[in-house]
């Protein structure tokens, strides 16, 4: 990528709204935001698309794109994906948006606005890994329980993700479950998937 980045993917139609896109360098430090334009709407997914401006002065490395939408109640991320690019290379690749793909982290269990108390049975199947982090968090945001897994990607087919969350509540309310994969390169967010959840103390 060198120059502009054109980011392009498809979004369900529930968060679209709310989507982001943002370039970070190697160090992960940020260098670009935008925010996509919806180019072709739907009741299901629509396409987007985002034309990220590079700074001149940055040197050829290694960069992540991520798009991710936020809770419209807490600004709280609710989704996220990534991609890892050669920041100010030569090489001229462009993967077309295929509408069958699956999603990288896929939840299972709980259902959506179902109702937590003490621990949260989380389920999720996932092509990312090899380190997960399941988190619940309350409707500021914080985070009220979290555990961390490995899992074996070898086989070649998606791995599950089961988890118990022991979790500290002192008040009822709205939160949010996240299923989450950390790049090892350097220690980042690269997919994230989540579901809202009703907590009870």
């Amino acid at each position: 990528m060198r120059g502009s980045i054109k980011v392009e993917g498809l979004v369900d139609a529930a968060v679209a709204s709310q989507l982001n896109v943002l370039v970070r360098d190697g160090q992960g430090t940020v260098i670009a935001t935008a925010r996509p334009v919806l180019s072709a709407q739907s009741t299901e997914r629509s396409a987007f698309s985002a034309d990220v401006s590079i700074p001149a002065d940055t040197a050829h490395q290694a960069g992540r794109v991520q798009v991710y939408a936020v809770s419209p109640s807490n600004s709280g991320i609710t989704h996220l994906a990534s991609v890892d690019v050669d920041l100010n290379g030569d090489a001229k690749t462009a993967v077309p948006i295929d509408p069958q793909t699956p999603e990288a982290i896929a939840l299972i269990f709980p259902s959506p606005n179902a109702e937590v108390k003490d621990v949260v049975k989380v389920a999720a199947v996932t092509t990312l890994g090899p380190k997960i982090i399941i988190e619940v968090h309350d409707a500021k945001d914080q985070t009220v329980g979290r555990v961390e897994q490995t899992v074996d990607l070898t086989a070649g087919t998606p791995a599950q993700v089961m988890a118990e969350v022991p979790i500290k509540v002192s008040a009822a309310g709205p939160g949010r479950v996240l299923v989450y994969v950390v790049n090892a390169r350097d220690g980042q967010s690269e997919h994230l998937s989540s579901v809202e959840v009703n907590l009870v103390p």
